[in-house]
């Protein structure tokens, strides 16, 4: 590009010292080539066919007055080439040459350019020796005029133009000069000053076109490459992508596209700013192009999304094992200015055809699939299956239906109860989210919550069924807690907890009695605005529970980083207490932390009596489960809640026992 637009200021000054330099140093590259020739395509015809009637004419004037040689086998022969080169160039009217031929074709054209020249020139020469006084005048002429024709043709091949100007013209313009005859000696010089204009025109016309050619590159370049990156963006893979899918079609020969982004990268933007950011863009965008092939695409999507070209790919496994190299690519730490950074890429595929048949669908396979390496924990590469695609189907139902505004979701409250083993009563309910699809039937909540946070839907919808949940609670007992889910997207937002406590202070209901439930997941998210988030909640008396506790990877962590008021042991460790050493003893060891560290912790998915005796022997201090209690409405637990009962064996007589 620099080049380019170099050549172009040094041509633009039109300097007849420098035109020369163009004859021995064409500028074929790229985009100016394409331009010169399909120019020279158009133009080359009406050269061949302006030269052959210019031979003819002059062979006419000639003819009696020169050998038989020079008026009729000397211009047969010409006309026969002239006539030859236009057919070849006839025949390509209309057709795109290989990029890769384009160059050579050009260099061919100014060797071709220059023998004529030449052989004119020689041709004019001879006229001149054997012509006699009075028609030796008309030689220059027709010389002239098809030097002049041919060069203004060749204009967009300056190589080739000052090759018909100095082979052709200078020749006979030299020769009339030394003549002595002043008449001659005036044509000459005449038609010597008329081709140094020429040269000139042609000089300054080409300079524009290199201008011209060169701003339509940028343009280009802005148009089709991504700045920070210098990779193809978008618009460029999609297109490239549709020809690729054409040039395919009926062929069994296969390749491949592939989804790439980071996992984790908005909190790295978050923390250290866009410009660390773009730094790990450019970076991975290196590494990348340094591990494909030379037959490979990567192109940059937007944001930290990347997509990958495969070409030539008939087996997964091939497919797979390319495509591990550019997870593993992220191996290495990031390098900036003060730090390193460490993040890991998920990767997603789908193979032509059985991917898709067009790029759309082919982009978006490989997205599902890339949702799927995600879902895996990340670092992961993942193949587009027909089961993704049902999935993917059934996403967007879920997805449409949250944020249809002029029918919003039928997405209801109900609530399980949570029994405390030291009274035999039931001291807290969880407020649950439940969603009966029309058309997909019952959903697991975990599924239509974490489409809501994909979407940003989460918040509207949170902060709606805690209205709901806060107006139900606000009849009960005042000793009966309200257990309530947060997730992710609320434990980074500043304003979660002034939206709370706005809602309990409208229906009157004691901040003291609600409890918050966090996952570790939700608090990996951003640890520091989590940790802020509990201090305000907390500052007003609102329990902090971690949940699934046991399920994770870096519970105990968290306990010593944030401080939780209790915790909720994993159902799926529940589960297996009263069948397996090895969890009980677990259990064991999870309720001893508890006691030392004085939190009270609640076990879930408590399914039978003997799992609740042994919890009750071991100290636990809460249980929530099918055996206490399934999740119910507001009215079903409002009547419970009402009810009391004066046993000493109260458990057994709670209604939902019965």
């Amino acid at each position: 590009m620099h080049r380019l637009g170099d050549d172009a200021a040094r041509t633009g000054d039109g300097a007849i010292s420098r035109l020369w330099s163009l004859t021995r140093r064409p500028d074929l590259r790229g985009a100016l080539a394409e331009v010169q020739f399909h120019r020279l395509s158009r133009q080359a015809p009406i050269l061949y066919a302006l030269l052959t009637i210019n031979t003819l004419l002059t062979a006419y004037a000639a003819k009696g007055h020169v050998p038989r040689i020079l008026w009729l086998h000397v211009p047969a022969l010409l006309v026969t080439i002239f006539v030859a080169r236009m057919m070849v160039w006839l025949s390509r009217l209309g057709q795109d040459a290989p990029a890769e031929r384009i160059g050579p074709q050009l260099r061919r054209t100014v060797l071709t350019a220059r023998a004529l020249s030449l052989m004119c020139g020689a041709w004019g020469l001879a006229l001149l020796e054997t012509s006699d006084a009075v028609h030796s005048q008309f030689v220059p002429m027709f010389i002239a005029m098809g030097s002049f024709a041919s060069a203004y043709c060749l204009s967009v091949l300056p190589a080739a133009a000052f090759s018909s100007i100095f082979l052709a013209t200078l020749p006979v313009c030299i020769a009339l000069i030394l003549s002595g005859e002043r008449t001659q000696i005036a044509i000459g010089l005449d038609f010597l000053i008329i081709a140094m204009l020429i040269l000139r025109l042609i000089g300054d016309q080409f300079g524009q076109l290199v201008k011209e050619v060169a701003a339509q590159t940028r343009t280009r370049r802005l148009a089709y490459y991504d700045q920070l990156t210098g990779l193809p963006n978008r618009r460029a893979f999609i297109e490239l992508l549709d020809a690729r899918v054409e040039a395919r079609r009926g062929d069994r020969a296969g390749f491949a596209v592939a989804m790439f982004d980071l996992d984790g990268f908005k909190p790295i933007n978050d923390s250290y700013g866009h410009a660390a950011g773009d730094q790990i863009l450019a970076q991975l965008a290196r590494r990348l192009s340094l591990l494909a092939e030379p037959s490979h695409v990567v192109a940059r999507l937007g944001g930290d999304e990347f997509a990958i070209l495969l070409h030539d790919i008939t087996e997964e496994a091939a497919a797979r094992a390319i495509c591990e190299r550019f997870v593993r690519a992220l191996d290495a730490p990031f390098q900036l200015a003060r730090s390193q950074i460490r993040l890991s890429g998920s990767l997603g595929l789908a193979l032509h055809p059985h991917g898709g048949n067009s790029a759309s669908e082919l982009i978006a396979r490989a997205d599902q699939a890339l949702y799927r390496a995600k879902a895996l924990s990340g670092g992961q590469v993942a193949l587009f299956s027909p089961a993704m695609e049902e999935a993917l189907r059934r996403q967007i139902a879920i997805e449409q239906a949250l944020r249809d505004i002029g029918n919003p979701p039928d997405i209801r409250i109900v609530f399980q109860p949570i029994l405390g083993l030291s009274g035999k009563r039931i001291v807290a309910v969880e407020a649950l989210a439940r969603w009966n699809h029309p058309e997909l039937g019952p959903l697991n909540p975990a599924e239509f919550i974490q489409i809501a946070e994909q979407t940003g839907i989460i918040v509207s919808l949170t902060e709606a069924l805690f209205e709901r949940a806060i107006a139900e609670a606000a009849c009960w007992s005042g000793d009966v807690h309200l257990s309530f889910n947060l997730s992710a997207v609320q434990l980074r937002s500043a304003s979660t907890p002034a939206t709370l406590m706005a809602v309990m202070d409208r229906y009157g209901f004691d901040p003291r009695r609600l409890e918050i439930e966090v996952t570790e997941t939700a608090v990996l998210t951003d640890l520091e605005a989590a940790r802020q988030i509990f201090d305000a909640l907390r500052a007003r008396g609102i329990r902090i529970v971690l949940d699934d506790f046991g399920a994770g990877y870096a519970s105990i962590f968290y306990l010593k980083e944030i401080m939780f008021d209790a915790i909720k042991i994993d159902g799926d460790l529940v589960a297996s207490i009263t069948a397996t050493h090895r969890s009980r003893a677990l259990l064991e060891g999870i309720l001893q932390l508890c006691a030392a560290t004085g939190l009270e912790a609640t076990a879930e998915k408590v399914e039978t009596k003997d799992q609740l005796a042994l919890l009750d022997r071991l100290g636990c201090s809460r249980v929530q489960g099918y055996l206490i209690g399934r999740p119910m409405d507001s009215d079903a637990i409002g009547r419970i809640l009402a009810e009391t009962i004066p046993s000493t064996d109260r458990i057994a007589r709670l209604p939902f026992f019965r």
